[in-house]
This record gives structure tokens, C-alpha cells and sequence, in this order.
């Protein structure tokens, strides 16, 4: 199972530049401890980025549901992110 993020084509060069260095991150990121990146492409006007299906959903997701996270190494994590 795949998740698919989609990003409406972007007409602003310093949002392609942020979006091709997300891409270039998750293409040569290979750790048990990332979201897995398993391709790109354009379709209708979107850049889809297929990634590994998370079934607890996005982080952002978790923090909002059940606030911060006590355990030191985690409030690292989420303050790098």
C-alpha cells in the first residue's frame, strides 16, 4: 500500500528549488526510521510523490490528536522537522 502526495504544479522557481531538494532527500535517504520513497510523477498538472503508507497517519497528524511527545529523542525529531 502506497501513499500519494500530491503538489499542484508550482509557478514559483523558489518552490520548484524546495520542492527538487525534498525530492533529492527523499530519493538518497535510506533508514528504517524515514517514510520510504518509491517514485515521482507528473500527471494532469500535479507532481505526485508515492511514498510508504503510514497507517497512523502524518506526524503533524499525531501531534495535533495527542500533543507533544515527552521522550527527549522525540522533541529532538520534531524540532529538527
Amino acid at each position: 500500500m502506497y501513499e500519494l502526495k500530491k503538489i499542484k504544479q508550482l509557478s514559483d522557481t523558489n518552490q520548484e528549488k524546495l520542492l527538487t531538494r525534498e525530492l533529492d532527500a527523499l530519493i538518497s535517504c535510506e533508514s528504517n526510521f524515514i517514510v520510504q520513497f518509491y517514485g515521482v510523477f507528473y500527471s494532469q498538472g500535479y507532481t505526485c510523490i508515492r511514498l510508504e503508507y503510514m497507517n497512523l497517519g502524518s506526524l503533524d497528524r499525531i501531534l495535533q490528536k495527542d500533543g507533544l511527545i515527552k521522550d527527549p529523542m522525540m522533541m529532538i525529531t520534531y524540532k529538527i522537522l
